[in-house]
């Protein structure tokens, strides 16, 4: 079975282009991919200006890999890496500000 950075980072690369490139600029949470394990969430726009999407990976409540699930249930975050993405960021960069958040334990502002 892969380690737990192996499946955060595969889900990463599995993100489609289009659902990182046309996001919307509402407010809340707001599902945009996931899969068993994992979700990629927008959880709105920032405040302050300029406007960025916060997108989160989170784990899934019913995640079925034994790691992910384990800190599903010991934390009460259950984010594993977050980017700050201006409208018009490219999904390049946005997956590669998902790896450096979770190689840092940082959000990354792109």
């Amino acid at each position: 079975m892969p380690s737990g950075k192996k499946v955060i980072l595969a889900f990463i690369a599995s993100i489609p282009d289009g659902k990182i490139s046309d996001m919307p600029d509402g407010t809340g949470s707001n599902p945009l991919w996931d899969s068993v394990d994992l979700r990629l969430d927008m959880q709105g726009m920032t405040s302050n200006s300029p406007k960025k999407h916060n997108l989160q990976i989170q784990i899934n409540a019913e995640a079925t890999h034994k790691s992910l699930k384990t800190q599903s249930k010991s934390k009460l975050n259950t984010s594993v890496a977050a980017v700050l993405a201006p409208p018009g960021s490219s999904p390049k960069k946005i997956r590669e500000g998902f790896v450096k958040s979770l190689a840092s334990g940082k959000i990354v502002v792109l």
